[in-house]
């Protein structure tokens, strides 16, 4: 074991309540993956992220166990137009450790039971504040974050619109990463939606029209004819037949699809010329709410609001640290960790993460 490592976890066990017993077994090694040097603010951010992870390695309630653990921090850097990453720190029960040193079984981050808890900490990732996703490849969106309580000094979110999803969010003026989803952004995405129906229902039709042919029916008709001729006749009458059948059937199925879709189409334009230039900048939400044309709503007042990242937010300096997000995700009553991990995130250092954003 090294002098390092001795060192953290007498601190750990000096810092503890009387009452509890320091069940740390070790720490493993941190894992950065994802890292990539030549982006801008990458060292800044890696500074960062290591500091975030030392925080959290400090903290003597979480670094204790319910039980014995071996704690392991992963930083994962990513990022599409900007640099962010997750600090994610979990406590592994023996079920995850292997023999040999310390270490974790490759699968322990898989579930089944094998940690008891982890801290997961997220810097310049404003989806972070999001839950599940919402709209299209050009509406990445999730529902809007709902203001839930305050610790620390530091507001606390409904992620998503989730309750059961809190996040803790860090920023410099109490800036918030997201802007509403637009009646605007909404029509424009039902109109994607739209037009793929239309474009789907012209592949149908199409395929449907390939399918069995005169042409087809004489190939057929030519090869059985070398076999049994007499049944290749029979063959080809049986076909003409089914033929114009289909096509009636086919046409009938067009001209109602044809119909159908151009109702609704009619519909959508409608709706979306009821709207004034003011009202498309308003916040639109979504819900099963239909218009009497049968139109999905996208102004509904139950409805449910949405949220997309702040455009300005990748125009910000990538050598600046502007978010840190931190889950608060207990894990049920039940649990016989929860108290323990609860405690955990109320002894977070609140304080120490916070200097870390840029000035």
């Amino acid at each position: 074991m090294s002098m390092k490592l001795v060192a953290v976890m007498t601190l750990i066990a000096l810092m503890v309540p009387p009452f509890a017993q320091a069940q740390l077994d070790c720490i493993v090694p941190t894992r950065e993956e994802g890292f990539d040097p030549k982006q801008p603010g990458a060292t800044e951010l890696q500074r960062a992220a290591r500091e975030v992870a030392a925080i959290v390695q400090q903290n003597a309630v979480f670094m204790q166990g319910n039980k014995p653990v071996r704690i392991r921090t992963t930083i994962d850097y990513g990022g599409w137009d900007r640099q962010s990453a997750s600090v994610v720190t979990t406590a592994y029960n023996q079920k995850a450790w292997l023999a040999g040193g310390c270490k974790v079984s490759k699968f322990a981050d898989r579930g089944g039971g094998l940690s008891d808890g982890t801290i997961a900490i997220f810097i310049n990732e404003p989806e972070a504040m999001f839950g599940g996703h919402l709209g299209d490849a050009e509406l990445k969106a999730s529902g809007m974050p709902m203001p839930l309580a305050n610790t620390a000094g530091f507001p606390i979110y409904a992620g998503g619109g989730n309750k059961d999803n809190p996040r803790l969010l860090m920023s410099r003026a109490g800036y918030e990463p997201w802007v509403p989803v637009t009646i605007a952004d909404m029509l424009d995405w039902r109109e994607r939606e739209l037009k793929t129906k239309e474009e789907e229902y012209q592949a149908s039709i199409q395929q449907n029209g390939n399918e069995l042919t005169e042409a087809k029916i004489e190939e057929i008709y030519r090869d059985m004819k070398k076999i049994n001729a007499g049944e290749a006749e029979k063959t080809r009458t049986q076909l003409l037949a089914s033929l114009k059948t289909m096509r009636a059937k086919s046409a009938r199925q067009s001209a109602k699809a044809a119909q159908w879709t151009m109702q609704q189409r009619n519909a959508f334009d409608m709706y979306r010329a009821s709207f004034t230039p003011a009202q498309l900048a308003a916040p639109g939400t979504i819900s099963n709410s239909l218009t009497p044309d049968k139109v999905i709503r996208v102004d509904d007042p139950a409805g449910k609001p949405l949220a997309k990242v702040d455009p300005a937010y990748a125009q910000r300096d990538p050598q600046h640290i502007h978010l840190i997000v931190v889950g608060l995700n207990p894990q049920p009553k039940t649990d016989p960790n929860y108290a323990w991990f609860k405690s955990s995130l109320e002894a977070l250092d609140y304080a120490a993460l916070a200097k870390l954003l840029s000035e």
